[in-house]
């Protein structure tokens, strides 16, 4: 009887034990959220979805880049109102408290991330979205490199800071010649003589730059409003109707 009693009275405090560790696992996990004025955040990472998201608003531009500032608010369409409060953070930045909608004009690559505490003090998961903006224009030089059996080719020297080179277009004497997806940008080996080069580079979120050159003068970096619209039209039709050839 004596052993039986202290088998019960060891399984007592095994089960006392359990009990208590078990409201003390609970009681922390129900603070954790708001730990340190809500500074805490889950480790987990959640895309958003239809009734919880992050809305980006801006003028897009190719390839999905913005050409313009964006604004970000978020949706709680499924929450039933607005949660308060709502914190978000962008690119390596600290959490804040959301109040009025996000204006981000930087150029680059970019992260939002967003949380909610609900009505009982529980953090939501936190969501997250991606977006690129690009506003700066890409650059262009042309030139003329003389090569062997009376023959010169042009060649564009174009740059971008942030989304990076598309396709630069070649138009010789009025008629296009060439798409150019690759570096070194250039046209194919022409006669010498007298010739016109136009030029249109692309960066990636769909920006352009346009520029002139003559053989043997240098006409101009960046073409007139009149030479541009011209051209415009031209590249219409050249856009429609040539095929790029293998090089």
């Amino acid at each position: 009887m004596i052993r039986v009693g202290k088998i019960l009275k060891k399984k007592a405090v095994i089960w006392e034990r359990l009990v208590l560790g078990w409201i003390v696992l609970s009681f922390v996990m129900m603070m954790n959220p708001i730990i340190g004025s809500r500074s805490i955040v889950k480790e987990s990472v959640y895309q958003m979805n239809g009734s919880h998201g992050i809305i980006i608003s801006g003028c897009l531009g190719e390839n999905g880049w913005y050409v313009s500032a964006v604004q970000i608010t978020f949706n709680f369409s499924g929450h039933g109102g607005w949660p308060d409060p709502v914190f978000f953070k962008i690119d390596n930045g600290t959490w804040d408290v959301y109040s009025v909608p996000i204006i981000v004009g930087t150029d680059g690559e970019h992260t939002i991330w967003m949380y909610y505490i609900d009505d009982y003090g529980n953090q939501s998961e936190i969501f997250v979205a991606y977006f690129n903006i690009d506003t700066t224009l890409p650059t262009l030089t042309l030139s003329k490199e003389t090569l062997e059996g009376n023959e010169i080719k042009f060649v564009a020297n174009v740059s971008d800071a942030t989304s990076g080179i598309w396709r630069v277009e070649f138009y010789l004497d009025a008629e296009p010649v060439f798409i150019d997806y690759n570096f070194p940008f250039e046209t194919r080996a022409v006669s010498s003589g007298n010739h016109n080069l136009i030029a249109f580079v692309f960066d990636v979120a769909g920006h352009s730059e346009i520029g002139s050159i003559s053989s043997p003068v240098l006409v101009m970096k960046r073409s007139l409003p009149l030479l541009e619209s011209f051209y415009s039209g031209l590249r219409m039709t050249f856009m429609e109707s040539f095929a790029v050839a293998t090089r």
